[in-house]
């Protein structure tokens, strides 16, 4: 029954609903955390517990709900459970675990983390496990409930073995103590047993649970196991159980709720239930017992990595005392006395310092440079010592040099990197940031609330020996990666919906007319109700084919599975397992249950070790120079290589990194015919979809068939090197400082602001007004000439702005490849063809296993 719009908060009782499924009990939830924490707040419920099946991966945004809401927040997790995890074959049962404080939670990280090492995979599906022995060891500051009609005890009562569930029991309550609840639900659920369900009997469970806790002296509380919010969404859910299962929504050999019951119900509902089975009285004290586990349980701000260790990120400090040169840097420490700054700050300064020596010998940084470069030096540790990411640097550009010196071949930077001149002289990246007018700021600066993102790139061959080797140096139990959650997309949805309910009338036609109803949507289609709207094509069909919109507010972007972040890794100065929740995937990948953002959001820094496979291509080309008694080049990226720039400026450039990637691009090497690194940046900038309608007009002004126009000499320094054209974001940074008068920290935001494309268009409002102020102060600018200028200049720039930084250091690997084709063409094609090979290779084996499957 939902709520009228008539009842007020007041006339719900007050009850804490202590077993929910969120939208992190993969396919299996239609609940979003937030939801759930409104929907108790509407529902006058003064807590809620999260339990979601084996996972804590939950917890942040409930925590985040729980706050706006000012509903208290439960951490718990519906564990699955066999009485020895060593037997592979025994069926799961379920049972909860509540934390009551900090330690019980750490006992529920504990647990989730050895319930994993202890994993069963069935049908591609992970499921950790726990049993007695890691029960027992784990117990304490927990409480414990039975879970559903599949649960620890409601099974054996369901298959009537009541001596076994009498003796589990006692074993359960020897535990626990008074911390074992029994759970009794109020709904009629009855459930045949298949290859996916249990028998459940749920009024029979009720009555021998409450049979049973009457005789061994343990508690009733009652949950509503909700899985969606409200009654009008249980086909949707139910379709949602079909598409996890893989089977279609009228097959019966699936998880499936047989009774419209699994909603979040009010106090009311539960005690009208319960009232008419045992009495009200009765009914009242299950609720009653509700309310007294929440207030065992504490506000879990301890859920929160900041709060529970004490530090404002976990990221390790750097261990320069292992370093060969610690020595020489106290002595440097002794001559260079800085008050106020960490050991780990002042070897990142030393180190920079003497790299910069040794980049100036030489000859990679001009001697006349010097002053300059210990300037800007200076700048980046300041920012680098305000937020606390020296060692940061220090780590990235070990296990750079590192893999170097076991000749992994390690790619030239990407990303905003590029504009550190500290990352540079430390070999973290290969361009000199004033050669290119790269610029810091993009990078970091004081007032950059994300954590500095080195992305690296790394052979794919090597990438593994560099995770081994950062487990060793910082330790195995400090290194996971970070996780993508895969949802429900507009594509996907349509073909799953199209599978599930046989719309085609059986599954392969089904599976044809889901790929022809994707193909409708495109690909920046964000929501499923979007795409009827965007495309009428698809209304149509939905007119035929009921069920594609009828589920589509419900299931759109729902999460479907977790999956590792193959690059993004973090590291941790304590255990992982002390603060967060943990996973391991089917390959055996340890990975925190965070996305990226997420993973931010709670005092991680991820580093980013992506694969690059064109480096084995270099690497295997460059070996088979050597196989031929050839000499391997040294590539010299200053220099003027005519036969090199010749072949790309040809467009004989197919299997050139970035440059022969499209027909496309091929064709603006002819046009562009570049001439250095820089050009190339210009070319790759100019190959993106977003900057096709500015690249005749460039090429046209770049070949002298049109004059370069700069309207304003306070704009030289933006455009004069793009030929009057916005292409790189940086040049929007220069354009703020010199125009507006803003500082390059100022002006990073602004180039932020512009690429969400008018998504906090009060925000942007206030920025546009605040430049405008600016240009009249600094140009005696009007209103008007300034307004004029904004939308000229700085409005159209989130369209085809690009990363400097990115676009010189990709140009780079680009060169690299262009080169070996030009000098050394049969050995570049037989590496190519190798990599090739193994490729399709791969494919092959992988398409051969789906089959067996």
């Amino acid at each position: 029954m939902q709520k009228m719009a008539s009842t007020n908060m007041q006339e719900y009782i007050p009850y804490v609903s202590l077993h929910n499924n969120t939208t992190f009990s993969l396919m299996d939830s239609l609940i979003e955390p937030k939801e759930l924490f409104q929907r108790a707040k509407e529902l006058n419920q003064p807590a809620v517990a999260v339990t979601d099946h084996g996972t804590l991966s939950g917890i942040y945004e409930s925590y985040k709900a729980s706050k706006e809401t000012g509903v208290k927040l439960i951490v718990g997790v519906n564990f699955y459970f066999v009485n020895d995890v060593n037997n592979k074959d025994e069926r799961l049962r379920h049972l909860i675990l509540l934390a009551k404080n900090k330690i019980g939670y750490q006992h529920l990280l504990k647990l989730s983390k050895l319930g994993f090492d202890n994993r069963l995979v069935s049908s591609k599906k992970v499921y950790p496990r726990i049993d007695w022995a890691l029960l027992k060891d784990n117990s304490s500051d927990l409480i414990c409930t039975t879970a559903c009609g599949a649960g620890i005890i409601s099974q054996l009562l369901n298959k009537r073995d009541f001596e076994e569930a009498e003796k589990q029991s006692l074993q359960l309550k020897e535990i626990f103590g008074d911390n074992l609840f029994f759970e009794v639900q109020p709904n009629a659920l009855n459930r045949n047993v298949n290859l996916y369900t249990d028998y459940v009997d749920q009024m029979f469970t009720n009555r021998q649970l409450k049979k049973l806790g009457e005789k061994l002296g343990i508690k009733l509380i009652v949950a509503t196991d909700a899985h969606y919010v409200t009654p009008d969404q249980y086909e949707s859910h139910d379709a949602m159980l079909a598409m996890g299962s893989g089977q279609p929504i009228f097959s019966g050999n699936r998880l499936k709720y047989n009774v419209n019951d699994f909603y979040i119900k009010s106090g009311n509902e539960v005690k009208a239930f319960f009232s008419r089975v045992w009495g009200e009285e009765f009914a009242q004290s299950l609720i009653n017992n509700t309310l007294e586990i929440a207030d065992m349980c504490e506000d879990p701000s301890w859920t929160n990595p900041v709060v529970a260790s004490g530090k404002n990120n976990q990221l390790p400090r750097f261990p320069i005392e292992d370093e060969p040169d610690y020595e020489y840097f106290l002595a440097w420490k002794y001559d260079n006395p800085v008050e106020n700054i960490s050991d780990d700050a002042l070897f990142y300064r030393y180190r920079s310092f003497k790299c910069l020596d040794a980049k100036i010998k030489k000859g990679d940084i001009p001697e006349e440079d010097r002053q300059e470069c210990i300037k800007q030096m200076e700048e980046e540790f300041e920012v680098f010592e305000f937020r606390g990411f020296s060692s940061y640097m220090l780590i990235v550009a070990d296990f750079l040099n590192w893999g170097r010196s076991q000749n992994i071949s390690i790619g030239y930077g990407r990303g905003s990197v590029g504009g550190s001149l500290t990352a540079y002289v430390n070999d973290i990246h290969a361009a000199y940031p004033k050669k290119f007018g790269l610029i810091f700021a993009r990078f970091l600066n004081k007032f950059k609330d994300a954590y500095p993102d080195i992305d690296s790139d790394i052979s794919p061959k090597g990438r593994g020996a560099i995770h081994n080797y950062l487990a060793r140096k910082y330790g195995a139990d400090r290194i996971a990666h970070v996780s993508n959650v895969l949802t429900m997309k507009p594509k996907v949805y349509a073909k799953s919906i199209t599978r599930t309910f046989d719309l085609a009338g059986d599954r392969k036609e089904s599976v044809v007319l889901g790929q022809k109803l994707a193909d409708l949507i495109s690909a920046d289609t964000k929501k499923v109700t979007d795409a009827f709207e965007r495309s009428p094509l698809l209304n149509e069909y939905a007119e035929k084919y009921k069920p594609l919109k009828n589920h589509a507010k419900n299931l759109q972007n729902k999460k479907m599975a977790w999956a590792t972040h193959a690059a993004g890794i973090v590291l941790s100065i304590d255990p992982l397992q002390d603060y967060f929740p943990l996973r391991i995937d089917k390959e055996g990948q340890i990975a925190v249950e965070f996305t990226k953002d997420d993973a931010e959001a709670n005092s991680l820094v991820k580093i980013d070790t992506l694969g690059l496979s064109t480096l084995d291509i270099i690497t295997e080309t460059e070996r088979i120079i050597k196989e031929c008694g050839k000499e391997v080049p040294i590539i010299n990226l200053n220099e003027y290589d005519e036969a090199t720039y010749n072949l790309i400026s040809d467009g004989r450039n197919n299997c050139v990194f970035q440059l022969g990637t499209s027909g496309g691009t091929i064709d603006l090497c002819r046009r562009v015919k570049p001439k250095s690194i820089y050009d190339l940046a210009l070319i790759n900038a100019l190959a993106r979809p977003s900057a096709k309608d500015i690249r005749n007009d460039f090429i046209a002004t770049r070949n002298g068939d049109v004059a370069v126009n700069i309207p304003k000499h306070f704009m030289d320094r933006a455009f004069s090197s793009t030929y009057g054209f916005g292409l790189f974001e940086e040049s929007l940074m220069f354009l703020a400082e010199d125009a507006a008068g803003w500082n390059l920290h100022q002006a990073d935001n602004l180039r932020k602001l512009t690429k969400m494309k008018g998504k906090d268009q009060k925000k942007v409002d206030e920025w546009r007004q605040d430049f405008i102020g600016g240009m009249k102060k600094k140009h005696d600018y009007s209103q008007e000439d300034g307004e004029i200028f904004w939308e000229k200049h700085i409005a159209s720039f989130g369209g085809y702005g690009f990363n400097a930084s990115h676009a010189i250091m990709y140009s780079m690997v680009g060169y690299h490849t262009a080169y070996l084709k030009a000098h050394f063409p049969l050995e570049f094609l037989v590496a190519n063809l190798k990599s090739e090979v193994a490729s399709n290779a791969k494919i092959a084996a992988d398409n051969i296993m789906k089959i067996k499957e």
